[in-house]
Formats: C-alpha cells, structure tokens, sequence
C-alpha cells in the first residue's frame, strides 16, 4: 500500500466535539521545533460540559520540566454546524468545521516562550480514530513561517458520560490517509 495515495473508499462519521468532549477525557502530547526536535511533553485532564449550544472545556496541564498551565475552552455550534471558540489566551476566536470523520480548527494564541508572551497562529486538525481516540496535529507559525507543531492524542475516560455513541464509530478501513 502506498501511503502517500488517500485510499479510494468513503468516510463516514458522525464525529461532532460535544459528543467527544462531554464528561472526562485526557490526553498526551508534545512540542516539536521544526527541526523536530521534541521541545515539551505534557499530560492534560479536561473536563467537558455542554449545555444547550456550548461547550465548555477545563483543561488542566501538567509539563515535562514540572510547570502546569490551566486554560478554559467556550466552544459554541454555530446554527450552520461550525465551532467558535474563545479562551483567555486566545486572540479572537477560534473557528472549525468538521467534515467526516475530521476538524480543521484554526486560531491565533498568545504562547508563552521564555519569559515573553509571543503571537503564534496555530492550524489544528483533529481525526476521530477508529479505536475512539483523538488524534490531534496542530502546526504553529508566526509571521507565516512554521516554528513547530504539536502532536496530542485525547482519549475519553472509562465510564465517562461523553463515551462515543455508536454512530460515531469510525472504520478504519474508510479513513484516508493524510501527511
């Protein structure tokens, strides 16, 4: 198999954030430069609740070289079916859309580097796995240049009220493959 070639077969999901995000979940990640050296890891709890057209995310983490960092995530479905996003640390809003099984989310953040606070535009995109994991990829740029990315797998909690629905189940078989 040639995995530059997408594979020829359908996606099909009914992936949506509220869904995925309700209850608890945690995740696992890393910064990478682009060189790609690794630069952090880190370890993330996040509470989610969505109430009418919002989402709400507590996100609690945890770094590599001990320090921890908390950000809250208001994530409201727009009557069209995209996300706006806002957080304390984000500039604007973040906007997405989900098509299939994938959500593109797009943002410009204030990113503590050293002891500045830099501008950085992060493009996210985030593919529901067939395992009913999160795999998230975000590349990081400023002045339109690529200084890194960010590599995150979120998986739900065991008993967690947001437990995947059967209808959002992803085949494998029908995802396409993207570098």
């Amino acid at each position: 198999m040639n995995f530059l070639t997408p594979l020829n077969r359908s996606i099909h999901s009914n992936f949506r954030l509220e869904t995925f995000f309700e209850g608890n979940s945690s995740a696992e990640g890393l910064f990478e430069d682009r060189f790609g050296t690794i630069r952090k890891r880190f370890n993330v709890a996040i509470q989610g609740s969505f109430d009418e057209n919002t989402l709400t995310l507590d996100e609690s983490f945890q770094y590599d070289d001990g320090s921890e960092e908390n950000r809250q995530w208001k994530i409201v479905i727009l009557e069209d079916g995209t996300y706006e996003g806002r957080a304390s640390d984000v500039v604007g809003k973040a906007v997405g859309e989900i098509a299939d099984n994938t959500l593109r989310w797009r943002y410009s953040m204030m990113l503590p580097i050293g002891k500045m606070l830099v501008r950085v535009r992060f493009d996210d995109k985030m593919w529901l796995m067939s395992s009913g994991d999160l795999l998230n990829r975000a590349r990081v740029y400023k002045f339109g240049i690529l200084i890194g990315s960010v590599t995150i797998v979120f998986k739900k909690e065991s008993g967690s009220i947001g437990r995947l629905a059967s209808d959002q189940h992803v085949d494998i078989s029908k995802t396409q493959t993207a570098l």
